[in-house]
């Protein structure tokens, strides 16, 4: 009998990329490990600030047409999820089996803007 694990998603709060043009997580960067995880694992969500973490709007008008990404943006459990997101400086490493690192423009792993690095320090136990 297998265990359920705990992951823990990590978005970013970043919602506008270097050039100050509208930015966030990729939609299917979020929604597609979302549904093959979600079924069999424990999911937690958290970014540098907490709740709703932005999703990236260009990303949202690429995939439209892409089912999972459009159910995901449906789905009363995911987006609460999002709007309940724990502030990474309320989570522990140690808490978890597996990290995924939503991706995006800006993740929260690769320090390129000091708001980025600010947001890299507030990981606890993750490096």
């Amino acid at each position: 009998m297998s265990t359920r694990k705990n992951v823990l998603f990590v978005f970013t709060s970043v919602d506008k990329n270097l050039l100050g043009n509208p930015s966030g997580w990729y939609l299917p960067e979020g929604a597609h490990p979302y549904y093959v995880l979600s079924p069999k694992h424990n999911i937690t969500f958290a970014s540098p600030k907490g709740p709703n973490p932005p999703v990236d709007s260009v990303s949202i008008d690429q995939f439209k047409d892409d089912d999972e990404c459009v159910k995901f943006l449906g789905d009363s459990v995911a987006q609460k999820f999002l709007a309940e997101a724990k502030k990474l400086s309320d989570v522990n490493a140690k808490d978890y089996d597996a990290v995924l690192y939503v991706g995006g423009c800006i993740t929260p792993r690769f320090p390129v803007h000091k708001r980025l690095e600010a947001e890299q320090a507030s990981l606890n136990g993750f490096f």
